[in-house]
């Protein structure tokens, strides 16, 4: 996935705060934040998709061209939301003393505990259904 990729690159490329400036480890900091909550909305995606699929006993009258849109516009919207948020709450917080990365003494680190946290139990919840649905098929 191309969120994965741009985490990556801005991981390799910025983690380590020696020789780097405030405003670029800053601004590292507030990718990384955005594009890994990015990763895990698409994550909860697949998953819902991956449920659809095994479990829901109806197909889905939803046309794929809308639902793409508004998965794009969630998968993409809510972590910009999460993290324009939390720069204008506590941008100085976007940096630690050895890495650019959210400072995770202060408040700030909920910004993405909270949301990443909230995704791997709904995930968790959907693969415990999802496994537990196919068993009862193969049982029948």
């Amino acid at each position: 996935h191309s969120s994965h990729t741009r985490v990556n690159v801005i991981f390799v490329a910025r983690i380590d705060r020696k020789g780097t400036s405030l405003g670029e480890c800053q601004a590292a900091s507030i990718f990384l934040h955005f594009f890994l909550l990015s990763a895990l909305c698409w994550m909860l995606f697949e998953a819902l998709l991956l449920h659809q699929a095994f479990v829901a006993v109806f197909p889905s009258a939803t046309d794929p061209h809308a639902l793409a849109l508004r998965c794009a516009a969630v998968g993409w919207g809510a972590p910009l939301f999460v993290v324009i948020i939390a720069v204008a709450a506590a941008l100085p917080d976007y940096i630690s003393d050895s890495y650019c990365w959210i400072n995770s003494t202060r408040p700030l680190i909920w910004a993405f505990l909270g949301p990443a946290s909230a995704v791997l139990a709904t995930n968790l919840a959907i693969w415990v259904r999802t496994v537990a649905k196919i068993g009862q098929f193969k049982g029948s």
